[in-house]
């Protein structure tokens, strides 16, 4: 039987949060305070729907939803947090860990009701598509590679900004401080490059099955790429190891996302991508550059020359 599971250890938001979801059909049959505890509890258990305080014993809640999503568990299920502290960087946060709610002390029954639902409703998103890769998924297990390119296909070939609408929407709604809809406009970001992704390591599997190598490490560097956007950092590493085998001088993924959110100005965001392109490929010296010319925008100019003589460091080297 599927449950509804809350974590928190504060007596006092649980029984104010209890009621809440009670009055809007949401039961919950058990409480944990430990964060460790509830997710021992979801390694061997089916639930519905997890309510995370952001007060528990044991961890925080981002470290929680990085084990969920580490460990593959639940990754499909609402996720609701409600919390007091409503800044942006947690919210992004958040966002980023695999939330799919976000509700803030003190909402109305209505509110909570809305972002419930559409939780619920995100993870009927993409489901169309969903099915489409499990059916190549099939032709490419039973060696039918031109029927899997095919099915494959059809989804990467789909409008391909409909991540990015949905990323600039929550960032709008972010700047207005609407951050339940923020999180839902975010989480359908996700799912889509998550789809992409599936796609792209399809079809990369389906070419190398047919003997195209070029069009397997193609569809690898798209895979990675999509992967270092979700920054999913092993996984990034294991499919970069493998597209320099064959490969040496194919592009670092996250030194290509590093290029585009510095294109459009998000130079935070632009080193912490070039910080992991440098972890994956210490001796690149462009990535070294690029890092210096963010510093430089950003207004750190002390860091870019740090970054621009390990650039020429490197280079020499070469």
């Amino acid at each position: 039987m599927s449950t509804t599971i809350f974590v928190s250890r504060n007596d006092a938001n649980y029984q104010a949060d209890i009621q809440k979801l009670e009055k809007a059909g949401i039961r919950v049959t058990h409480r944990f305070s430990s964060g460790p505890a509830a997710l021992d509890y979801l390694r061997f258990n089916k639930v519905r729907m997890i309510v995370l305080d952001t007060e528990m014993n044991g961890c925080t809640v981002l470290e929680f939803l990085r084990a969920l999503r580490q460990e593959c568990l639940h990754r499909d299920l609402p996720i609701l947090v409600v919390s007091s502290d409503s800044s942006e960087e947690l919210v992004l946060a958040i966002v980023a860990a695999g939330c799919t709610g976000f509700l803030i002390r003190p909402y109305t029954l209505q509110t909570l009701k809305r972002y419930a639902e559409a939780a619920v409703e995100l993870h009927r998103f993409n489901e169309i598509e969903e099915e489409q890769i499990q059916a190549a998924d099939r032709h490419l297990e039973d060696g039918r590679f031109d029927q899997a390119i095919e099915g494959y296909s059809e989804i990467v070939s789909a409008d391909d900004d409909q991540a990015q609408h949905y990323f600039d929407l929550g960032m709008g709604y972010l700047g207005t401080r609407q951050y339940g809809k923020a999180i839902i406009a975010f989480n359908k970001a996700l799912k889509i490059n998550r789809l992409f992704i599936k796609a792209f390591k399809g079809l990369a599997e389906a070419y190398r099955g047919k003997g195209d190598m070029d069009k397997y490490k193609f569809y690898l560097q798209r895979a990675a790429e999509e992967y270092a956007r979700v920054d999913q950092y092993q996984e990034v590493k294991e499919l970069f190891a493998e597209i320099v085998k064959i490969d040496r001088y194919a592009p670092n993924p996250y030194n290509t996302l590093g290029i585009e959110l510095r294109r459009k100005g998000m130079y935070e965001q632009a080193i912490t991508a070039y910080a992991k392109a440098m972890e994956l490929d210490p001796q690149d010296e462009n990535i070294s550059f690029n890092m210096a010319k963010a510093l430089f925008h950003k207004g750190d100019r002390k860091g870019s020359l740090e970054y621009a003589v390990r650039c020429l460091g490197l280079n020499r080297a070469h």
